[in-house]
């Protein structure tokens, strides 16, 4: 015969199930004074020991290892061969190694798009 767990203790709910909230105060350029927002993350999602760091896209690896070094310098040429030099998209891939010409815009956007945050974190 085997042993059952009283009726009570046969079912517990998951902890990203609907009746377990996470709540965090985040402070942000939004609600500068602070909220307090309900963080909760989606069955699944939440990282353990086992599943951390994320893998895949490089998240793993160090900011500044060799790969994202020459990613951020053949981002900042492919500013300056558009900007100074007015080549196109497509002439810009070719010259750098993209795939395409959206991997050279993509990387030139990045590369914008991270300045004008660091310019915005000095003036705020």
């Amino acid at each position: 015969m085997t042993r059952q767990l009283p009726r009570r203790l046969r079912w517990l709910p998951h902890p990203s199930r609907r009746d377990w909230h996470e709540e965090a105060w985040i402070t942000d350029e939004f609600f500068p004074d602070g909220i307090l927002a309900d963080v909760t993350p989606k069955p699944g999602r939440r990282y353990i020991k086992a599943t951390w760091p994320p893998r895949g896209r490089g998240r793993g690896e160090p900011m500044f290892s060799p790969r994202r070094i020459d990613a951020q310098l053949r981002a900042a040429e492919a500013i300056r061969l558009r900007c100074h030099e007015r080549l196109t998209w497509e002439e810009i891939a070719a010259s750098l190694g993209f795939a395409d010409k959206s991997g050279a815009w993509r990387a030139a956007q990045r590369a914008i798009d991270r300045m004008e945050r660091e310019r915005y974190l000095r003036t705020h």
